[in-house]
This record gives structure tokens, sequence and C-alpha cells, in this order.
């Protein structure tokens, strides 16, 4: 191989460049669209009448109209979309339809949508300040806002004793909830023994073996399942 020279392959990166920017704003019709089409009970991507809200596709379905094996090669973008037009959109359960009224609400938003795109242009792992110091500082500020939007205590703020990070859903805020409030007890377990938690942690929950310090979690009959499934995420693998 020769030596590359300066600027060599600039003009393949423009072109996807360009290529991205086209299909970004064909992206951005579509989903107006879609939006359009939920609202209006018709539009382009329906015009005959509104979505279903329910998928009436059978389970199985799309195995049958997707190949078996991953492509070679990619498809065009415009190729995409007809997959996700003639094949996607009829198994699409529409939560966001004024019509749905199941589970809970997990509305999207126009706002969300557009920041969505941003946080993925940057793609940056938060899990320490120094990997994106303006990711770890902005979650903390916007925790902050939102414990004082809702009329917490000063105690849960970040500067306080509090603080938290954006959690990625339910099941998992469920499951950090849980084992916190676990972790607390053992730890009050531990200075009514004399122990440190470090010591609690090398010689096990004191009282454990018959069942003194048995912890207990109440939930009503109507709660989530995983609330069980976050009692079971436990040193030993048992339900509490």
């Amino acid at each position: 191989m020769g030596e590359r020279r300066r600027g060599e392959g600039v003009g393949v990166v423009a072109r996807d460049v360009e290529a991205y920017r086209k299909a970004a704003h064909e992206m951005v019709d579509f989903v107006a669209d879609y939006y359009q089409t939920l609202q209006d009970g018709k539009g382009p991507l329906s015009p005959d009448g509104p979505l279903p809200v329910i998928s009436a596709v059978e389970p199985g379905y799309l195995a049958k109209v997707l190949p078996a094996e991953a492509p070679e090669k990619g498809e065009t973008f415009d190729a995409i979309m007809r997959d996700v037009e003639e094949k996607i959109l009829p198994g699409i359960t529409h939560w966001q339809s004024p019509n749905f009224f199941a589970y809970f609400p997990a509305n999207s938003s126009y706002p969300g949508m557009i920041a969505d795109m941003l946080c993925s242009a940057f793609n940056v792992i938060g899990f320490s300040w120094v990997n994106s110091p303006a990711c770890t500082e902005l979650e903390t500020i916007v925790i902050d806002w939102l414990a004082k939007l809702v009329g917490m205590p000063d105690c849960f703020l970040s500067n306080k004793k509090g603080g938290g990070v954006i959690q990625g859903t339910a099941s998992e805020a469920v499951a950090v909830a849980l084992l916190s409030a676990r972790l607390r007890s053992l730890r009050a377990a531990a200075e009514g023994k004399g122990l440190t938690y470090d010591l609690l942690l090398e010689k096990g929950v004191p009282g454990e073996e018959d069942n003194s310090m048995k912890l207990v979690a109440y939930c009503c009959d109507q709660a989530h399942s995983s609330i069980k499934k976050a009692c079971m995420v436990r040193k030993r693998g048992k339900t509490m």
C-alpha cells in the first residue's frame, strides 16, 4: 500500500455526511406524518382511516417476511423505510395514539425526540465524571430540579446526602429502591450489633441463619411484578 496523501477520501466522507443529512430530513418527515396520522385519525400513513391501536398480526408474522439470515450488504434508506411501512408498522401497537389507555402513560414529545437525536450524536457513556463532565453534571442538576419540583426535602438534593441518577426503566428504579432500603436496614443492624458495614459484608448478615434478622418488604397484591423480582435480586437469590 502506498502512503496515503492528505485529504484522500474526503469526498467519501462528505457524501456520507450528505446522505445522513438527507435521510435525517426524510426520517423527520416520516415521524411527523406518523403523528399527524395518529392525531387526525387518518393521514399520509393511513389515508383510509385511523391506524388500529392494537396490532392485528399473528405471533411469528415477522419471521415470514424477513430473511432468516442477516443480509451481507446494506440496503438503501428508501428500501428500509418501505420495510418499515409494509412490515413493521402493521405489527406496532400504537402507544402514542390518543386512543391508547393501557398500562401507563409513556408518551413521547417533539422536544424529547429532538433531544434523543442530540444524545445519540454525542453518544457519551457517563459512568464517571471524567468520561464526560457535562453529562454527569447535567444529570445531577436536572435530578435536583426534579426533587425541588415535587417538593422533596433538601436532604434529597445532591449538595446534601441525596442526589441520584436517572434510571433506564421503572423496573430498574424499583430494584435500586429496594436494594437501597435493604442496604439501609443492614447498616442499622450492623451498628446495633457493634459491626461496621465492612465487617457486615465480610461476616454476613447478623442473625440471617436463624432468621432473627429477616427482612420483609411489603406491597399490595396489585403491585407490579417488578416488586417481587426486585426482592429476588439479593445475595442468596431468595424472595424476601
